[in-house]
């Protein structure tokens, strides 16, 4: 070490009283400045405010003896600290400050390539406007040969910071040519990097196959060079642009890969814009609870890092993905997103809110400004932001369909293209209205055509995805179009557009059940049945004879409903990264299982339905009630049902009898009036909201509907697993004996059954190689967490996660406490264990919702097999 190495030692290690003395025998003796360099930016990564001491003394001491250059090379490297650590306001001012005393020094060039660096840093600071004036002030300055290489730099700055304003395609131009210029000074990388930002420009301009072009060819230099920071900037480009050109599928796994990458390496800033587009992807597809939480993470990091134009971003996808799976954001979301678009001047953003607003608008039935609406329109095309001006077309079209305009709402749809977007995203909406308006008009057909025509391409946009959950949550997501199909071909009533319609809607039910069915064994997942069992187990006494007397433990139950989303989210990941679709289940139809199927749906504001016979024909009902009336209703059964449960009195039973009887009249009498004759099996498929009502509790004939007629909830007709074998013969397990003397009795009364072991292995092989299986003992499902909940076996649980992936038994019978949930509907059919039986191809699963009575059961279960 040198003496002057060892002076800045101490220079940066002094007190604040002995700094100024020490900064005076630095300038006398003369400053290294490339040990100074190095020891400040290693001392500003590990104590900054050692480092902004030492600095600031040596600038006093600079400004004292009027040392300007010193003072101009001090404030870049306490600039070019500011910025790597995420303060680029204060990089940028520092930035002109170094420049103006570089100036004085007579150093212009040096000046010159410090405001080159303040552009830059005012564009990722948000002052977008103070940057492209610098740029120009610059640009006038650096001419002459020698300055060839700081224009060419100064250009790519200046795409940069057009790009962050919102004029797209300008900011590719000026990068292709910055790139043109690098290439020929032989600067191959910046070249590279260079066409690598045309290429993003490109891109977000909507000029895809030019971006992709760009992109494929900055991506070969980079990797010919082996730059390999730049060739993951190059890789993350294209996977966004597999997003925006819907290639879902590779740009998932791609975006999840680099991101987990980034972070891992402590590239936070780089990780949180990797989430941010992955968030995007998963909106696109429907995913919308990930992609909340990927946004979330990615406008969190952002804050922290103060890069408020890329929290602005984050905090809007947030706010769509809250709307997607809500109905409407967040007031924080949406002020988060607010004040960062304001921090970052980005004002794309800011319209991107309006158009979300709205949306709100027009869904509550409140007309949007036109005024508002065109100045938009012309705002978002003069920034290249099409899908903006797209939507808020729309929105202009929705608008005239309010006040019953459907010829210039078609007219303007048609004007603009909407219709014929390349892909799905501008398309569906805009096709959903036009149908609409054709309808008004009397043109059903024209309205049918183009519902079939947007909903195959989104079908076919599905197959693209990796896993068979994303493809179905996608088509659930989208679905939208599909009932306006359904409603349109039932309202136009021919034999086959009735059929259709029924298998459209059972198409649907059967991605609500498959979206929501247990998923397989995720990595990690033995662990948390342990801990499932752990907390089982400090749980004893109480409630019914074979139940396990869980009442008042609230903190156990936010434990599992922690770990059942815990199971949900490494399944979902695990389904992201996937190459490979998941099995999915076949369309087998069931149609002599019952003499008629109902669907039941919401859409449009009502409750709808459709009755399908044996036979194949097709009833099409009139909406059946009002969802607000729907609600109402709902809330009073809820009410009159736990007033019977608290009181027991008959004052309360018959206000319950009332309730039921009114709903009854809304939707069974309907019902059974189409069909003229009563059938002797039903078979109902409800979507979530329908599947909340208790229908074969709705009375008939003075007593309730599964009392008169064999009344089973299907998730779908067409739900049957793939094709194989069937059990033979009976199972009987029996999980407990000493405290269950009935359990034991009625185990024994299946003379012909087969004992199996009460171990996990046991009760999996009955499952898969026998007809019926009958399981007697402790059972417990928590409300919170159905799908944590199970049996209790000699060697542990037995939840969802164990039930075998080929269930081969016609029958299961849980003869055991609170084995299942009550809630039924059609994404979540029976909960926890039953959901699984059935979705791993049970065809019918008995359970009990609450504590049993042994002896009782064990009379019931005799007889039942008898």
């Amino acid at each position: 070490m040198t003496a002057g190495e060892a002076l800045l030692d101490q220079l940066l290690d002094a007190p604040t009283s002995t700094r100024r003395r020490l900064a005076d025998r630095v300038l006398r003796e003369g400053l290294a400045w490339d040990a100074w360099s190095q020891r400040f930016r290693a001392a500003y990564l590990d104590r900054p405010e050692r480092a902004e001491g030492a600095a600031t003394a040596l600038a006093e001491a600079a400004a004292a003896s009027g040392r300007h250059d010193v003072l101009g090379r001090l404030l870049g490297q306490r600039a070019v600290a500011r910025h790597r650590t995420g303060s680029p306001a204060d990089a940028a001012r520092l930035y002109q400050e170094a420049a103006g005393h570089l100036v004085a020094a007579g150093q212009p060039d040096d000046a010159a390539h410090a405001r080159l660096l303040a552009v830059d840093a005012l564009a990722h600071a948000g002052q977008l406007h103070e940057a492209l004036a610098e740029a120009d002030a610059l640009a006038r300055v650096l001419r002459g040969a020698r300055h060839r290489l700081r224009r060419a730099l100064l250009r790519g700055n200046r795409a940069s910071a057009l790009r962050l304003a919102g004029r797209l395609e300008e900011s590719a131009r000026e990068s292709e040519a910055a790139s043109r210029s690098l290439e020929q000074l032989g600067q191959e990388g910046s070249a590279a990097a260079a066409e690598l930002n045309a290429g993003v420009a490109w891109m977000y301009a909507g000029r895809l196959e030019k971006a992709g072009n760009r992109l494929r060819s900055a991506a070969r230099r980079l990797e010919a060079l082996g730059q390999t920071d730049r060739l993951e900037d190059a890789r993350y480009d294209l996977a966004c642009l597999d997003v925006r050109a819907g290639r879902m599928g590779p740009a998932v796994r791609t975006l999840d890969a680099l991101a987990v990458d980034f972070e891992a390496r402590g590239l936070a800033r780089r990780g949180a814009l990797a989430r941010m587009d992955l968030a995007d992807a998963l909106l696109r597809i429907g995913d919308d609870e990930a992609a909340a939480r990927e946004a979330r993470r990615a406008a969190e990091a952002f804050e922290i890092e103060q890069a408020p134009g890329e929290a602005a971003e984050a905090w809007f996808l947030l706010a769509q993905a809250e709307a997607a799976a809500d109905g409407s954001p967040t007031a924080e979301t949406l002020e988060a997103a607010r004040r960062a678009a304001e921090r970052s001047g980005r004002e794309e953003i800011a319209l991107r809110v309006a158009v979300l607003a709205d949306d709100v608008a027009l869904t509550e039935g409140t007309l949007p400004s036109t005024a508002g609406l065109a100045v938009r329109i012309a705002r978002a095309d003069r920034l290249g932001l099409h899908e903006v001006a797209d939507a808020s077309r729309t929105q202009e079209a929705e608008r005239l369909m309010l006040v019953h305009d459907a010829e210039g709402a078609r007219a303007a749809l048609a004007n603009h293209g909407l219709l014929r977007r390349p892909h799905p995203f501008a398309s569906v909406r805009a096709a959903q209205v036009d149908a609409r308006a054709a309808t008004a008009l009397g043109d059903t057909s024209a309205a049918i055509t183009g519902l079939r025509r947007v909903v195959s391409r989104v079908e076919a946009w599905a197959g693209d995805l990796p896993g068979g959950w994303l493809a179905s949550a996608f088509l659930a997501r989208h679905g939208g179009a599909t009932l306006d199909l359904v409603d349109l071909l039932l309202a136009r009533g021919r034999p086959a557009d009735r059929r259709e319609a029924v298998a459209r809607l059972d198409e649907l039910a059967r991605r609500a059940f498959a979206v929501d069915t247990s998923p397989p064994r995720a990595r990690g997942l033995e662990a948390l049945r342990q801990r499932l069992e752990s907390i089982y187990a400090t749980l004893a006494g109480g409630g019914g004879a074979r139940g396990l007397g869980l009442a008042a433990r609230p903190a156990l139950v936010d434990e599992a409903r922690r770990l059942e989303q815990e199971v949900l989210r490494r399944w979902r990941d695990d389904e992201r990264r996937s190459s490979e679709a998941a099995g999915d289940v076949e369309s087998r139809p069931a149609n002599d299982a019952f003499d008629v199927v109902a669907h039941l749906w919401h859409h449009g504001g009502h409750l709808r339905a459709t009755l399908r016979r044996r036979n194949g024909d097709v009833i099409a009902l009139r909406p059946l009630a009002e969802d607000a009336e729907l609600r109402r209703r709902t809330e009073a059964l809820r009410f009159h049902a736990e007033r019977v449960r608290q009181l027991g009195s008959a004052a309360a039973r018959d206000a319950l009898d009332d309730e039921l009887e009114q709903v009854a009249q809304l939707i069974l009498a309907p019902m059974l009036e189409a069909l003229g004759t009563r059938p002797t099996s039903w078979g109902w498929i409800a979507d979530t909201r329908a599947g909340a009502l208790p229908l074969e509790h709705l009375p008939l004939d003075g007593v309730p509907l599964a009392a008169r007629i064999a009344t089973m909830r299907v998730p779908a007709l067409h739900a049957a697993p793939r094709s194989r074998a069937r059990g033979h013969g009976a199972a009987a397990v029996l999980l407990a004996t000493d405290d269950l003397p009935g359990a034991r009795d009625e185990v024994r009364a299946l003379r012909d059954a087969t004992a199996m072991p009460p171990t996990h292995e046991g009760v999996a092989r009955a499952l898969v190689r026998h007809r019926v299986v009958h399981v007697a003992g402790h059972g417990y499902t928590p409300e919170d967490a159905p799908s944590l909940g199970g049996l209790r076996l000699a060697d542990g649980w037995f939840t969802s996660a164990d039930v075998p992936p080929r269930v081969g038994a016609d029958l299961v019978v849980l003869a055991a406490c609170r084995s299942g949930t009550g809630t039924a509907n059609a994404k979540r059919p029976v909960g926890g264990l039953p959901r699984a039986l059935l979705a791993a191809g049970a065809r019918q699963v008995l359970w009990t919702s609450a504590d049993v009575d042994d002896a009782a059961s064990a009379r019931l279960m005799t007889a039942f097999h008898a």
